[in-house]
């Protein structure tokens, strides 16, 4: 399982969504990249589920969580592995408490991004608004002159 997954990346255009993966190899394919993914973690907090429990881990997880992407599913594993909240064997509870957590992340990360990126009318200057205020009378002044004209003819 990869440990070098960004949030930026697990988000980004690159990103491989569970969606397209179904569409582009099919359900079976998928399932079974949701089933090695899910095993590996099984593995790695004691291994103690058999085979057909993580298979249906793994299409729940994908029916519920099909819109986010394959990275997506593998940084929520592993950080919620790594968080140290795993108490006996690895359960579908668990994962779906990771999966929420990291969807938690990924909203904060967008609203982070959009304050950074929002207009907030002070932003472009402390002249911006009177230089707007500006803008707008020579367009009426203009509307005006051409008015006047119109009326001459």
């Amino acid at each position: 399982m990869p440990v070098c997954v960004t949030l930026d990346q697990a988000t980004g255009t690159n990103s491989y969504p569970i969606r397209r993966m179904v569409k582009d190899h099919g359900s079976e394919v998928s399932e079974a990249w949701a089933v090695l993914i899910l095993t590996e973690a099984d593995a790695m907090v004691g291994g103690k589920n058999p085979p057909n429990v993580i298979a249906m881990w793994a299409r729940m997880l994908m029916g519920q969580w099909g819109h986010r992407s394959c990275e997506s599913v593998v940084m929520a594993i592993r950080d919620g592995m790594t968080s140290g909240k795993v108490y006996g064997s690895l359960n579908y509870p668990q994962i779906s408490e990771w999966m929420q957590a990291h969807e938690a992340k990924i909203l904060g990360h967008v609203e982070s991004d959009a304050a950074r990126h929002k207009f907030t009318g002070d932003n472009l200057g402390a002249g911006y608004l009177d230089r707007t205020e500006h803008d707008a009378g020579w367009k009426d002044r203009m509307i005006d002159q051409l008015r006047r004209k119109l009326e001459n003819k």
